[in-house]
């Protein structure tokens, strides 16, 4: 039966896509053969469609080469893909590379997303403004309302089993008018791997540095995370393998993260995954507030541990996230030695933003003029809840980092509030966002200088050009 849906789906897909109503269905693979899945999958999250005719191009209706021209378009697609749509582009890149490859001049812009080295990437401009409550703070003024931020993503298919990645990026804090000092002069290289097929008996194997996150987003880096990252699918879900270094070695200590997690869906509309991780990083505090936990009290630990609890759930339009996390502190200092932290997100969109907690990425299709998406979540994360440095919601939140208390450093420790997000498409790969987040201490007996709850508001109107 199962086949026999798939099968159906194929065929009308292949209507969907053709001016005259009919193609070749998949005759030349097995009835069994994961494609099909993966390329439903794809089609589902609107991250297939074919040419703005609707029909397919080429000199033989076979059946290889139609699905090959899916694996096409949903390569155009890749950047606004999340983890789990970005596993499968790949596994059908490399299925389908020969095809690709054969395609010559009519595919010319995926050959240079499948063999060649620009593949994509960003530009960002903002302006933000803030209002802290904290002792000694100021408000964000004059250039300081401003950044900017470009990206370009490099990738190329080294042979039929590894690919590689890389991705050069301007610093988070160019400004306008800094052309002419360090940080507006420089760029890094934040991404950087290779990534194999079916390599000792995984899915994938990806070594190197990339962005990482686990559950939804609430142990996160948005880029350079070095380490080793193993995917393979199972007993029903998908398994993830991570060990590496999250942050510069301090005093010879590697700041090590190791990391599993299974992730499975139990029907069409909800999601649960499970995790559980060492960090080998330690938490300080210092009296002036900057330390790399919200706190003044001398607050410490040396390592944590935790388990990650995530579900997500789709309803009508809309997705609902729940992540839990609770934690265990070797040898804390003047703080609780369990902390928990917990977040819940809301939003109607149906690009990446919007099936993990608000970050990076879209919240809706920027290939869509038109499209809009809106987002509201909340949370409340305990200190030393997540492991230093890998705070999802850090740099979310927009102030000065050498400030006291500051919320841009310090998002998702010691804190709780309220996020709101409204997100539009005004053009093809453009996309408008506003941000506000409010947010108050969690507790205020470790940051003994603080006078009240209250911490930030901050506001961030965000263009962002994808290409």
């Amino acid at each position: 039966m199962r086949k026999l849906l798939i099968w159906m789906f194929a065929v009308l897909l292949m209507f969907a896509f053709t001016a005259t109503g009919f193609a070749a269905a998949f005759v030349d693979m097995p009835a069994d053969h994961w494609a099909y899945d993966a390329v439903i999958k794809l089609a589902k999250a609107n991250l297939i469609e074919g040419y703005s005719d609707g029909t397919f191009r080429g000199d033989k209706a076979m059946s290889r080469y139609e699905v090959s021209f899916l694996v096409a378009r949903a390569i155009e697609k890749y950047e606004v893909a999340d983890a789990g749509q970005k596993k499968l582009i790949d596994k059908l890149s490399i299925e389908f590379a020969t095809e690709l490859n054969k395609m010559g001049i009519r595919m010319a812009k995926v050959e240079t997303k499948t063999n060649s080295w620009v593949s994509g990437g960003d530009m960002r401009f903002r302006y933000h403004v803030n209002a802290p409550k904290t002792p000694g703070s100021s408000k964000l003024g004059s250039a300081d309302n401003f950044d900017w931020r470009g990206r370009i993503r490099f990738s190329g298919q080294l042979n039929d089993n590894w690919t590689a990645t890389a991705r050069i990026a301007s610093p988070w804090s160019n400004r306008f008018g800094n052309s002419d000092g360090n940080v507006g002069s420089v760029a890094n290289i934040d991404v950087f791997n290779m990534k194999g097929a079916n390599i000792l008996g995984f899915d994938s194997v990806k070594i190197g540095r990339d962005s990482f996150a686990a559950g939804h987003n609430m142990i996160s880096k948005s880029a350079s995370v070095d380490g080793i990252w193993l995917n393979d699918t199972l007993a029903g879900g998908v398994f993830m393998g991570f060990v590496g270094n999250t942050k510069q070695a301090t005093g010879g200590k590697a700041n090590t993260l190791s990391l599993g997690q299974f992730t499975w869906k139990p029907q069409k509309d909800l999601r649960f995954g499970v995790g559980y991780y060492w960090a080998d990083i330690p938490g300080t505090s210092k009296t002036d507030g900057t330390g790399d936990l919200m706190a003044d009290n001398g607050a410490q630990f040396d390592s944590s541990r935790g388990y990650d609890l995530f579900f997500a759930y789709d309803m009508s339009k809309m997705t609902l996230l729940g992540e839990y996390i609770g934690s265990t502190l070797q040898n804390p200092v003047n703080m609780p030695g369990s902390p928990k932290g917990w977040s819940v997100q809301l939003s109607n969109g149906s690009g990446p933003s919007s099936k993990a907690f608000f970050g990076n990425t879209p919240m809706t299709n920027p290939k869509k003029i038109g499209d809009t998406a809106w987002l509201v979540g909340y949370r409340r994360v305990q200190s030393g809840t997540t492991p230093v440095s890998l705070g999802g919601f850090d740099q979310m939140a927009v102030a000065s980092p050498s400030q006291a208390y500051n919320v841009f450093t310090h998002g998702t420790d010691n804190v709780k509030g309220w996020t709101f997000s409204l997100e539009t498409v005004p053009d093809k790969n453009i996309t408008l966002n506003l941000t506000v987040q409010k947010l108050s201490i969690v507790n205020r007996g470790l940051t003994q200088k603080l006078t009240s709850d209250d911490l930030d508001t901050t506001t961030v109107f965000t263009a962002n050009y994808w290409f």
